[in-house]
């Protein structure tokens, strides 16, 4: 169903026309398959098969008709259509192209959109099961700045929620493992690969206790990077 239109001077817009809002994908009947190849359906209203549409887009005064397929996650998730009440308009290939232009913009904003929804449906699962977790956690973003620790990092090494930002690592590090908490963990998120290193960091209390601290990239589908995940585990000895 309709959720933006956009009408021409002197044509009134029939977002709220409870007819259209209620009209079934299925009822364009043939021109779905059409549709599902990514092609464009142009026709004129007087030549739908199905009567109660034919109907309808005629007492709208509508004459011709031009749809294209929105596609996000390779399904149709929307058309965008086109309609002339003016004239039994015969559709270019321009301006058919230009419709596929905008419908492909659309595809991909949309496309972002859920997935950044999905990103914080997921960050928010992650803090849930993270805050109580028995191993020190972290996220960092895609300047490998920290944004976000759980309960068990803050009791371990004493620094504050609000004391991560530009933390500086090599400041809690052990000065004979800066080598490889530091500049080998710097070498491969520059790659964007997973983290695995043993290294002794400096607790609450002053003293410094191994950790095993692995760390996963966080990558969208379209290939864009989040940042990483971490998990480190410490030594309770």
């Amino acid at each position: 169903f309709p959720v933006t239109i956009w009408s021409a001077t002197g044509i009134s817009s029939q977002l709220k026309n409870p007819v259209l809002q209620s009209i079934p994908f299925a009822i364009l009947g043939k021109h779905i398959q059409t549709l599902s190849e990514g092609k464009a359906v142009s026709l004129f209203t007087d030549e739908l098969i199905n009567e109660f549409l034919r109907k309808e887009f005629q007492n709208e005064g509508i004459l011709s008709l031009m749809l294209i397929p929105i596609f996000v996650n390779q399904q149709i998730w929307g058309i965008v259509g086109f309609d002339d009440c003016t004239r039994r308009r015969v559709w270019t290939d321009e301006e058919k192209e230009v419709v596929k232009s905008f419908s492909s913009s659309l595809s991909s904003a949309i496309s972002r959109d859920k997935a950044q929804v999905a990103i914080r449906e997921s960050e928010e699962r992650f803090r849930l099961m993270a805050g109580n977790a028995p191993v020190m956690m972290w996220v960092s973003d895609e300047k490998d700045e920290l944004v976000y620790v759980n309960k068990s990092w803050t009791e371990f090494t004493g620094i504050s929620i609000n004391g991560i930002a530009h933390l500086d690592w090599s400041a809690i590090v052990h000065p004979q493992d800066v080598s490889i908490a530091v500049e080998k963990y710097n070498k491969l998120i520059e790659k964007q690969e997973t983290v695995l290193l043993e290294y002794r960091t400096r607790n609450h209390s002053g003293e410094y206790r191994w950790v095993l601290d692995k760390a996963n990239p966080r990558i969208l589908p379209d290939g864009s990077f989040l940042g990483y995940t971490g998990s480190a585990y410490r030594d309770w000895e």
